[in-house]
């Protein structure tokens, strides 16, 4: 391990421990649901995923294959997440640990006739294992989605830290039963507006089509591709795909 990756072990740390609150969370729910009780307040899931590379927002983080776990728990329209980016490629290391707390609601608790417009409220603490920790970075964002053919949505994210900018992304989804799966295609258009250097341009379109099959009622697998096409000359057209194991409870 590097010297600059001690600072970021307690982060690293936090990551396995939620993992394996998630595993004893996923076997008290399993005792639950024996006895019958679906009416436990807290679900969270935990997932292993395998990508081609590494693209954010147009902009291409890893050029080689990555692995990315992920933690989460959520009580009542909130959640906490704990994400991370191993560098699986020349690198074969951390490359990037996540923290974000979300609050997301239906706006028909307060109107039923709003039933189908919700809104999220989040916040985001970037880390870089490899790097030092004033390099690390913070965002909040705000976004609203309405449960509609395509599901559109919009969210407006504020990094007011290193990445010191605006990005704004516009998105569109529909799934479709497929044989005991799901099948999910989406398609989004995003803003940056100064965000981590780049001068204020549209980034990139991106098209993505993903199959979930279920392996159990808690267990499933998944499969995902995506072609990021560039909206400026200070991006490239980047196509990735990968495959994830996710449980859920």
């Amino acid at each position: 391990m590097r010297k600059t990756e001690w600072n970021k072990l307690p982060g690293i740390m936090a990551l396995l421990v939620v993992l394996h609150g998630a595993v004893y969370l996923a076997a008290t729910a399993e005792a639950v649901d024996v006895q019958g009780d679906e009416t436990a307040p807290v679900k969270g899931n935990m997932g292993l995923a395998f990508n081609s590379k590494y693209i954010w927002r147009g902009q291409n983080l890893v050029d080689g294959p990555v692995l990315q776990p992920e933690g989460s728990l959520s009580y009542k329209g909130f959640s906490g997440t704990v994400w991370a980016n191993y560098d699986a490629d020349e690198g074969d290391e951390w490359s990037e640990l996540d923290y974000t707390l979300d609050y997301t609601a239906s706006l028909g608790s307060a109107k039923p006739e709003l039933e189908v417009l919700s809104f999220s409220v989040g916040y985001t603490y970037y880390t870089f294992p490899n790097l030092d920790e004033d390099k690390d970075s913070h965002e909040v964002y705000v976004g609203g989605a309405l449960d509609i053919l395509l599901s559109p949505s919009v969210t407006v994210y504020y990094d007011f830290d290193q990445g010191d900018g605006v990005y704004y992304e516009l998105g569109l989804g529909h799934g479709f039963s497929l044989a005991g799966a799901e099948l999910q295609l989406a398609g989004s258009v995003g803003y940056n507006d100064g965000q981590w250097g780049y001068d204020s341009s549209f980034s990139a379109g991106v098209l993505s089509v993903g199959l979930d099959v279920p392996l159990t009622s808690r267990l499933a697998l998944g499969a995902s591709a995506a072609a990021s096409l560039a909206l400026d000359e200070q991006y490239d057209d980047e196509f990735f795909f990968g495959t994830s194991i996710i449980f859920n409870f």
